[in-house]
């Protein structure tokens, strides 16, 4: 307000100041929740976060184990009886969960890399969604297998497939 000080000028101008401070210090409702937004948003890239990190290691993971088991263990390929129920032996898989859906086709790999990609698109909007650790975490392994199966389409035109539970 200046130097108008004076009559009614006075009171107006004392009036706006008021009202200033009371904005400047207000920590009503709506300041409140304004703050969880903000702590909320920050919350949730943590999360979409640990999500993207879970994924970037399982899929490394994924590569790691199966160039090992290309590269080393399965120098020649041979079955490698672990237990009773279970063996190490090399497959490619050309199709989907338990070899269904397998063809020579050149546009099976395709096919099933397109799938595979929509997928995981559909997996990270629901992570961006997910709201407890557990889901993150979950989805996160998920994206990370279906990422570490699609470099193996690209790669090889086939999933490298060597656990075999009986």
């Amino acid at each position: 307000c200046g130097g108008l000080q004076a009559g009614s000028w006075a009171k107006v101008c004392a009036m706006l100041e008021d009202i200033a401070r009371s904005w400047q210090t207000y920590s009503g409702p709506l300041q409140s929740l304004r703050n969880r937004s903000r702590k909320l948003s920050i919350g949730i890239s943590l999360m979409i976060k640990a999500g993207i990190w879970t994924a970037a290691f399982v899929t490394a993971s994924d590569q790691l184990s199966k160039l090992m088991i290309l590269a080393i263990v399965m120098q020649p390929p041979r079955v490698i009886e672990i237990t009773a129920f279970f063996n190490l032996v090399l497959v490619w898989n050309r199709g989907v969960s338990f070899g269904m859906l397998q063809s020579d086709s050149i546009w099976g790999p395709i096919l099933l890399g397109v799938v595979t990609v929509g997928i995981i698109v559909l997996l990270f909007f629901w992570l961006r969604e997910a709201r407890t650790r557990l889901s993150v975490i979950a989805l996160g392994l998920v994206i990370g297998g279906a990422l570490g199966n699609l470099i193996d389409r690209i790669l090889h035109q086939a999933v490298v497939d060597f656990l075999d539970f009986h």
